[in-house]
Order: C-alpha cells, then sequence, then structure tokens
C-alpha cells in the first residue's frame, strides 16, 4: 500500500506509523521526500513524501497516521484487498474543486468501506495547476476524506497537461510498472487485470513523440502478458482506463466525434499507434473513458460494416464516387452529370446548392457562393484571400482575423464560415449519392489538395462534420486519383507515377512511389491558385482592360458584366 503526502514546508524525517485496527501504532514505514516547484513564475515549492507499507495480512484493517516529531495527521484506516473475487469500483472522472455534487457522498461511502478502489479517469481539481497550484493543493485535501481510507487509482487528463504534467506526476503514487511517472501502468484486483494508461500522448506532442511508441509498446507487452493462458485463467478480465475516449456520440467537434480518433486510430493522416485494434486483437473486455461530461455506453465497433462514399470537394465543381461491383463508379447528379458545381445560392424562397444556385449568378448576385475552398482554413489577412475577394460578388468579412461570407437570407443579413458553405456542398453530394444507392449513408472519404496544410485539412474535416458524415479519412488528391484509376491493381512492382490534376482551382503534380498495392507520395507540388478558373480570370482582367482603352468604361464596377 501506497501512501503519499505534501506539505509547503521541509521535514527532514517523516514516516507512516500503523498498526491493525485498535491497536497501538508500533509499526513504522520511513518517507522518501522529492522537491516539486510548480512551474508557474513563482516557482512555489512543495515538498511530497512516499511510503511504501509492505508484508500487509490480505483483508484486513489497518490504522495509520504520517508525519513526524513536528506533527502528524489524524488517524486513518484502510482495508487491504478482500479474498472474495467480488470488488467493487467507483468509477468517475473529470472531477473539479468548484461543484463538486458527488464528493460529499464518496467521502461517506468510501469511510464507510462500501468501495474496494476508486478508478479516476483523469481531470482533477481544473485545474491542479492554477493559482500556482494552489487549486492542486485544495483539491487534493478534498479528495483526502475517499484517498485516504481505498486506493485512489487515476490516469492522466488533459486538463493536466501544463507543466508537462508534473502536479498530476508528483502528487499520486500509482504501480511503477509503467513509466515510473504515473502515465501508464497496470494491476492486478480481484479476477481483473487493470491497465491505466495516457491518451493525452496523442494530443501533446510537445512533450515529445517518443512518449507516444514507448506507451504502445509497453501496452502491447503488457497485454501479450495479460493473455498468456495461465494469467488470463487467473485474471479472466482486462479492462482498460484511458481519460479520451475512442468514441462518444457527443454533438460537439472533439477527437472522439471523428471516425479516426486519435486513440482509435492512432496519429493523425498516417494513423500509427491505433489502440482499437490491438485491444480487439488482445480481447480486452472494457475500456472506461471520461472527458465527455455524458454517461454512455458502447459496443464494440471494429467489425461494423457500412457503405462508404468518396467525395472530391472542388473549388469549382464537386462529384461524388462509390467502389462497388470491383471499380470506382462516379454517381451522376440528378441532371444526370458526374460533377455538381461547388455553388450555394441564397434566396427568399430558400437556399439552393449546384447547378441551381449556378444559374441564378445574373439574378441574384450578392448572394451566390462559389470559391469557398479558397478560403477554408484560412486567415482573412492572407494575400490569397485579398486577392481573391477582387474577384468575387459576395462579400466577405473579418471575424477576429476569421473570413466569414455574409449574405442576404429571407430578409435577415447572416454570417457563415467557410466550413459552413463547404459543409452545404457535402450535404448536396450525400443527397446524391443516397439517391442513387437508396439507402442512408453516413460515411465518407473526403479530397483535398496535396498542398493544404493542417488548417486547410482540419477545416474540410470539420466541414464534413457539419454535412452529418463521419469523415472517415481526408486524403490528398493525387493518391484519390490514382486509386480511382486502379493503378494499385494493375501495376506490378515497384513502380514510379506522375499524377497531373488540373481543376477548376487548382494544380498538384505528384510523384508516387506503387510497390505492393502501397502509395507512398515521393514528392508533390501544387498552386491553389492555377486552375481552370484562374485561366478564366486572366483572360477577363486582359478583356476588362481591353473594353476600358476602347471605350473608356470600367466594366469592374459592374461585377454582373463580368461574373
Amino acid at each position: 500500500m501506497a501512501v503519499t503526502w505534501s506539505t509547503q514546508t521541509l521535514a527532514n524525517e517523516s514516516y507512516v506509523e500503523y498498526s491493525l485496527w485498535n491497536e497501538e501504532l508500533t509499526l513504522r514505514e520511513n518517507a522518501t521526500i522529492s522537491k516539486f516547484i510548480d512551474g508557474s513564475s513563482a516557482h512555489r515549492v512543495l515538498y511530497m513524501y512516499r511510503a511504501i507499507l509492505k508484508n500487509l495480512t490480505m483483508n484486513t484493517v489497518y490504522i495509520y497516521h504520517v508525519g513526524s516529531l513536528n506533527g502528524w495527521s489524524g488517524i486513518y484506516s484502510f482495508r487491504t484487498i478482500p479474498n472474495e473475487k467480488r470488488k467493487l469500483f467507483a468509477v468517475y472522472g473529470d472531477l473539479g474543486v468548484v461543484n463538486a455534487q458527488s464528493l460529499a457522498r464518496l467521502q461517506k461511502e468510501a469511510q464507510l468501506d462500501y468501495y474496494d478502489a476508486i478508478l479516476h479517469v483523469g481531470d482533477f481539481a481544473y485545474d491542479m495547476d492554477s493559482d500556482q497550484s494552489r487549486v492542486g493543493d485544495q483539491f487534493m485535501n478534498q479528495i483526502q476524506e475517499i484517498a485516504a481510507y481505498v486506493p485512489y487509482m487515476v490516469c492522466p487528463g488533459n486538463h493536466e497537461r501544463i507543466y508537462n504534467f508534473s502536479n498530476y506526476k508528483s502528487r499520486f503514487t500509482m504501480p511503477s510498472n509503467g513509466d515510473g511517472e504515473n502515465l501508464w501502468y497496470s494491476y492486478n484486483f480481484g479476477l481483473a487485470h487493470i491497465i491505466s494508461f495516457s491518451t493525452e500522448v496523442y494530443f501533446w506532442w510537445e512533450y515529445g513523440f517518443a512518449q507516444i511508441s514507448n506507451q504502445y509498446r509497453w501496452l502491447e507487452q503488457d497485454l501479450k502478458w495479460a493473455t498468456a493462458s495461465e494469467n488470463r485463467t487467473k485474471y479472466p478480465w482486462i479492462i482498460t482506463m484511458g481519460h479520451q475516449p475512442m468514441y462518444c456520440s457527443n454533438a460537439n467537434q472533439d477527437d472522439c466525434t471523428f471516425y479516426d480518433s486519435r486513440p482509435r486510430s492512432g496519429l493523425p493522416y498516417i494513423h500509427t499507434y491505433g489502440l482499437e485494434k490491438m485491444f480487439y486483437d488482445y480481447g480486452v473486455d472494457l475500456e472506461l473513458w471520461a472527458h465527455e461530461h455524458s454517461y454512455e455506453s458502447f459496443r464494440r465497433k471494429i467489425s461494423i460494416s457500412r457503405t462508404v462514399i468518396g467525395i472530391d470537394l472542388g473549388t469549382a465543381y464537386s462529384c461524388v464516387a462509390i467502389f462497388q461491383h470491383g471499380k470506382v463508379e462516379i454517381i451522376p447528379n440528378e441532371q444526370g452529370n458526374r460533377t455538381t458545381p461547388s455553388y450555394v445560392a441564397f434566396t427568399n424562397d430558400g437556399r439552393l446548392i449546384g447547378n441551381a444556385a449556378k444559374n441564378q449568378a445574373t439574378i441574384n448576385l450578392n448572394n451566390i457562393i462559389f470559391h469557398v475552398k479558397r478560403l477554408i482554413g484560412r486567415k482573412f489577412h492572407d494575400p490569397t484571400v485579398q486577392a481573391d475577394m477582387k474577384h468575387w460578388p459576395f462579400k466577405v468579412v473579418n471575424d477576429v482575423g476569421k473570413p466569414k461570407i455574409l449574405v442576404e437570407h429571407k430578409n435577415e443579413t447572416k454570417l457563415f464560415i467557410p466550413e459552413e458553405i463547404s459543409a452545404m456542398i457535402l450535404t448536396k453530394m450525400k443527397e446524391i449519392a443516397e439517391t442513387c444507392l437508396d439507402k442512408k449513408v453516413t460515411d465518407a472519404v473526403i479530397t483535398i489538395p496535396a498542398t493544404f496544410n493542417d488548417s486547410q485539412r482540419q477545416a474540410t474535416k470539420d466541414a464534413g462534420v457539419i454535412a452529418g458524415f463521419n469523415v472517415l479519412r481526408i486524403i490528398n488528391e493525387p493518391i484519390a486519383a490514382a486509386i480511382a484509376y486502379g493503378l494499385d491493381k494493375k501495376i506490378s512492382g515497384e513502380r514510379n507515377i506522375l499524377i497531373f490534376d488540373l481543376g477548376g482551382g487548382t494544380v498538384n503534380v505528384s510523384v508516387l512511389k506503387l510497390e505492393e498495392g502501397i502509395f507512398e507520395v515521393k514528392s508533390t507540388a501544387g498552386n491553389t491558385h492555377l486552375g481552370g478558373d484562374d485561366f478564366d480570370n486572366r483572360m477577363v482582367k486582359y478583356f476588362i482592360q481591353e473594353f476600358k482603352r476602347k471605350h473608356g468604361k470600367d466594366l469592374l464596377q459592374n461585377k454582373r458584366a463580368i461574373l
């Protein structure tokens, strides 16, 4: 049993005195002492004490107190692990100092020996580092009336990340068979092998990439041990606890709302170190999560089959396809066309998308939106945004550095972010697919230019979520083209392939290496302003100059004339 406490001044000697229930405190265990320096500019100092009580008797009540000749804590008690195989846990996460409504009940029931252990699945105090870590002190004082009586087992959450999880690492003492700093570890309890790990390694890369691979390898080795026949017989339940979930049904933009959530699929784009398949392969029985402040349960999802569509969300035109009958098939729209204009128009009667929207060009000039792909994921003051705005009849305004599109809709002035307009186009693609396939479609792969940065990629994915999709993957257009043409099936051996993609708004040139059906991008170059529409703009600019030279009139003052 590990006992941990802290003081604001150093006690050169500190220890635990303990004994069996109703006996004198004659047993003693010295504590190790470590210095904790808060990461704020004040560098506030605390001293942490740890003592390990060994050779305890099973299912036995002990009493103890901590301190030194300079002062003692109150007397507390704990029961060692009962012999019974049945165990009762209190499981929760996201417990703060303020509005901790369950705290009083947890304190009471822990002291009445209701629980064999507490599992706190990340996020403490909100936040332990706040006010030079004084909020952490306050939180530890609150849970003292729980953790002093029953084992208090923890895993890190996103709110512990400040100063590289230093408060979390210093204030708790967990089994040392993992990383040694409480981030990942495991233990056996009753019939269960319980694994605590850090989902935060997938999100806070500033603390190092090595922790991702280190934890992954440790998890695999630990699961190998847990699934060895003699161990699985003794501990038939494998339970994991991590803060940020693989799956959730919440209507927000959190990572777990995406199909390729980081704990599930691994690192973005490359999808390495994902945990879903590993946990499935090793037969994990129960996964405990927190973070979302909601209560829901999921059966395993890994084997669910589904219909997946691919969408080319283009600057000028978009199209939707499905892989069936052994090949990629483009799904035509209601006019029988394989592509649909990436246009959205707002009228007093409603909203139009596609061909109907483009047909509004001459009668509803200020409320027809196109080329929104050139805004998505960008800042308002980007030079490219400022240059593009000169060619558009609709208005783009600055909202805290982000571009928003102003339209008149149903006699009201409204502002839309680029992701919302893109989502409308994606919704149209969804409707086209569902009409053709005669069933609901929720899963999609969306293509993007190879030159898109992380912000543009994420914004495109967000647009897909707004449209009601599970966005399985965002992939580069050159790779999508190579797959669509079946090059991974037609070419054997190792080959280099040049993909030349000239679209309405962008041009991309990429060199792909293909070997045994696997594509690798060797090099790529592109321009988001060198597509067919840019050729048109160059010619229009020339004609405007010529018209002005011959007739003395500037057509730029009449946007309807140049649209």
